[in-house]
């Protein structure tokens, strides 16, 4: 029945120990932890919520100097109350420090609760409860949240903007699919309304048009073990059922912050794409990597090549004699028949079973339905 005594006795000792050998620049001691519960309310649960440790409040009612912490599933929380330069030095017993949590989007926060440093390096027991109108709102270089990344892909083609230019166009088909993925760095997260998102084609000219986004096409992702409102991945997939006309395009994708933690911020990027019309035709000269090709040491060789729309493509790969060894036979849309750019791999194997030998290769890259040449490649093996 003793024992919850000795172990307080010990914490105590041990933090006295510590701010006696504090370091005099910071006031009390280099580390000084704040330690308390939150209790939650009917939807508004405390899990996951930030809470901040500060000094002084802004003449606008924010907090610009804090520290931040994450409470904990149980409602605990354990927020530093030393690590923040603009802080600094502590002082024990004679200045009043804060802790609160931060308001959310309707409005809800607890505390705050202050309170003076005793100098034991940690103060305990600090309680709150969830209210409307009660929390903190942060502000200074707080303020303004940071812009979620977006990343947009095309038939399952990622779209890089730095490697688009008017040499190596990124060629879509008529009616592509899209996929748009958007994510926010920790702490902050995403808003749930699909309000906040937007895929605009042929921005700022007389064609634009904003497609319609529907929750049946969407996929959420939460941060792990936290609240709804906490939403830290966003999928939007949208299939073109307008063809698109022949030549350059661009889709403009804007999406935003939620702005729990302050103003919310919106990010956006443009991807130019191109169609291309007509019969199937390639794009630039084919190539393939590494040349020359080691089965032992590099175990495959890639044939890369850019078509210009969906098609049937074989790949013939004959010796210096004429004799097939290998066929590749592609279907549209899939890697080796989509529009765009297509990597061919091959492990060096025949189409009989055993690896080809060395020596140089011709594989013929045919549209299959016409039983037309597009183009043809050389593939050098050396072991």
């Amino acid at each position: 029945m003793k024992k919850p005594f000795i172990y307080s006795l010990i914490i105590l000792v041990f933090g006295l120990a510590l701010g006696a050998a504090a370091t005099p620049k910071y006031g009390v001691m280099t580390f000084y932890n704040i330690l308390g519960t939150v209790t939650g309310i009917k939807d508004h649960p405390s899990a996951g919520r930030q809470l901040v440790f500060y000094r002084d409040v802004n003449t606008d009612g924010t907090v610009s100097d804090y520290n931040i912490a994450t409470i904990e599933a149980d409602g605990s929380f354990k927020v530093s109350a030393s690590a923040n330069l603009n802080i600094l030095p502590l002082k024990v017993g004679s200045v009043t420090y804060h802790v609160a949590v931060v308001k959310d989007a309707a409005g809800y926060g607890a505390g705050p609760v202050d309170f003076k440093l005793s100098g034991l390096g940690f103060e305990a027991g600090k309680t709150m409860t969830i209210a409307l109108g009660a929390g903190v709102v942060l502000g200074g270089s707080e303020l303004i949240e940071p812009a979620p990344a977006i990343q947009l892909w095309f038939n399952n083609r990622l779209y890089q903007p730095k490697l688009v230019t008017a040499d190596t166009p990124f060629i879509v088909t008529e009616q592509p699919k899209l996929k748009v993925n958007v994510t926010i760095q920790d702490r902050y997260a995403l808003p749930g309304d699909l309000g906040a998102y937007s895929i605009v084609v042929d921005s700022g000219t007389s064609g634009s048009r904003t497609l319609d986004l529907k929750a049946a096409t969407t996929s959420k992702v939460l941060a792990a073990e936290t609240t709804p409102e906490k939403l830290k991945s966003m999928s939007l997939e949208y299939a073109i059922t307008e063809a698109l006309a022949g030549g350059k395009h661009n889709f403009l994708v804007t999406a935003r912050s939620a702005g729990t933690l302050g103003t919310a911020s919106v990010a956006s990027q443009t991807a130019t794409v191109e169609v291309i019309t007509g019969p199937v035709r390639l794009i630039g000269t084919p190539i393939t990597f590494p040349s020359p090709f080691s089965i032992d040491k590099d175990k495959t060789v890639t044939i890369q090549y850019t078509l210009s729309k969906n098609a049937a493509i074989e790949i013939i790969l004959s010796d210096i004699s004429g004799r097939r060894i290998k066929t590749f036979v592609c279907d549209p849309g899939t890697e080796g028949g989509s529009a765009g750019l297509n990597k061919v791999s091959w492990n060096g194997k025949t189409d009989l079973g055993p690896f080809a030998g060395n020596g140089i290769y011709v594989g013929l890259i045919v549209a299959k339905d016409e039983g037309r040449k597009l183009g043809s490649v050389k593939v050098s093996l050396l072991d």
